[in-house]
């Protein structure tokens, strides 16, 4: 076979790859929808404390697709820079503050929602970086469908930059920095914190897509996702980008050959 026809040969095999790779994805469709987390109140601590668990509120409000749920939910304190801010177990020394499931609607229910761990956030666990910055939530599946709705409550220190210098001489009786316990609804939008979510689609593919929290008001933040694209197939890609890397090494061996000839 010439040269000719063995480069054609190998075009003709490479785009086959290439479109099997993607076909692998056009069942796949990018869908609209309208997730929404909201930040509210004046202390994320204080809010858990008198048991409203309310700070936090997550609604999936509409989708396109009437078979789409959401698996899990993240916040990520630290995404826009603050290199501090964490989730917190414990506040005012004695009170039990990890998370807790508020209020429920819309088919969801408490017994289908759990959290991923969280730490103490006091001088110790900092020292050894073990300190909470994110959290997520999970749900079991199909649980959490268009039209559902939860709230929950935990307490977060040092999200934006709220502080209360006067109260420093009270961190060596707690153990941790007393002076950043302020974090109200506003702080979120303030400090950047990225809200991700990753969704199941009716036709049984998934889709991890993102907001990052805005102030909406004097202590209210607001994240919104209205699309959640279709995904480029991880294995079309690596076929397509495997190809390539062959075909550009094979022409790169023979291209001396041929100056030469």
């Amino acid at each position: 076979m010439s040269a000719f026809l063995k480069r054609a040969a190998m075009v003709a095999t490479g785009a086959t790859v290439l479109s099997l790779g993607l076909g692998l994805g056009q069942s796949a469709q990018a869908i609209s929808v309208n997730i929404v987390a909201e930040t509210n109140g004046f202390d994320s601590g204080l809010d858990r404390v008198l048991g409203l668990n309310s700070f936090f509120n997550v609604g999936f409000k509409a989708s396109e697709d009437p078979n789409a749920y959401i698996k899990s939910v993240k916040f990520d304190l630290r995404a826009g820079g603050d290199k501090d801010a964490a989730f917190d177990n414990q506040d005012f020394l004695v009170f039990d503050a990890r998370p807790v499931v508020g209020q429920t609607g819309g088919g969801l229910n408490a017994n289908a929602i759990s959290f991923s761990p969280v730490t103490r956030n006091d001088f110790v666990n900092a020292d050894q970086g073990k300190t909470t910055s994110s959290l997520i939530v999970n749900f079991l599946p199909e649980a959490f469908k268009p039209g559902s709705f939860f709230s929950f409550g935990v307490d977060t220190n040092a999200v934006g930059t709220d502080a209360f210098p006067f109260l420093a001489f009270l961190s060596a009786f707690t153990g941790d920095d007393v002076t950043t316990f302020n974090d109200t609804g506003a702080d979120f939008g303030r400090a950047g914190v990225a809200f991700i979510v990753d969704l199941m689609k009716g036709d049984g593919t998934s889709a991890t897509v993102a907001s990052t929290f805005k102030t909406t008001g004097l202590y209210a933040s607001q994240a919104q996702i209205t699309n959640a694209p279709e995904p480029l197939t991880i294995l079309g890609s690596a076929l397509a980008l495997g190809f390539g890397a062959r075909l550009k090494k094979k022409r790169s061996l023979q291209s001396p050959k041929a100056t030469a000839a």
